[in-house]
């Protein structure tokens, strides 16, 4: 398999005040656009820990995906990006996306967001900030926390998140038309994303998801990105057409 690409994108952002650097993914193809987007939280350990980058180049080659773009982000301070952070969400959405566009022409209607672990909450959450730009969303072992305490002693450091889960709970609003939802059956978070995969079913989502044998670790992670980027990356299903409305 022809391995794909990787160009550097320095993006300018007015919101953190600084320059950020992210990688952007090309296949070998002779596609010329436009291009599905995959937005990839933490970026460069996907690619480092999880190989997602040879993951893409073997499932476009076998036909399994389109060929798809891909831009690897990677915080500034993770724990206070990740966590649920307006900031977060307006730099994707609003300076790093269009950076990429004005590289290669993007496909508006095939934005993807990808995250594990707190990543799976900085996807959920930059895609509830702005509903529409997202299709779909890949969320392994995302840290849905709802309450600080309990049996994991979950302390002052998950606060934003939950503060963040309890207004999407109360306010989902227009979310993306597919989920792939994963998580090991040993991980802390196993509990969470159940009844998350199943909330997000009952607002009308077309969920998949995969509960494994495993944990909270990159190899878990790297062995459901198959499952993941083919549900996204499945047929159209317009995201600016979803949810149908209702009857009146």
């Amino acid at each position: 398999v022809t391995p794909g690409s990787l160009t550097v994108l320095d993006v300018s952002s007015d919101i953190f005040g600084e320059t950020r650097r992210a990688h952007v993914y090309l296949p070998a193809s002779d596609v010329d656009g436009p291009w599905p987007l995959l937005v990839a939280h933490d970026g460069c350990e996907y690619t480092e820990y999880a190989a997602l980058t040879t993951v893409l180049d073997n499932l476009i080659a076998e036909g399994e995906i389109p060929p798809v773009a891909c831009v690897l982000s990677d915080p500034g301070d993770r724990m206070a990006e990740y966590t649920g952070d307006d900031r977060h969400a307006e730099h994707i959405v609003h300076e790093l996306i269009p950076a990429v566009a004005g590289q290669i022409t993007v496909d508006p209607n095939r934005m993807v967001a990808l995250g594990a672990s707190l990543g799976g909450v900085a996807s959920l959450h930059a895609a509830w900030r702005h509903p529409g730009v997202f299709s779909a969303l890949i969320l392994q072992s995302g840290s849905f926390v709802t309450a600080l305490g309990g049996k994991h002693r979950r302390g002052q450091v998950f606060a934003p998140v939950v503060e963040f889960m309890l207004a999407f709970l109360e306010r989902p609003g227009r979310l993306p038309a597919r989920m792939h939802l994963s998580c090991g059956r040993f991980d802390g978070l196993i509990t969470e994303n159940r009844r998350m995969s199943s909330h997000f079913r009952a607002l009308g989502v077309d969920v998949e998801f995969e509960e494994v044998p495993d944990g909270h670790n990159w190899e878990n992670w790297r062995d459901r990105l198959r499952g993941g980027l083919v549900h996204a990356f499945g047929p159209v299903i317009s995201n600016r057409d979803f949810p149908p409305e209702s009857p009146a």
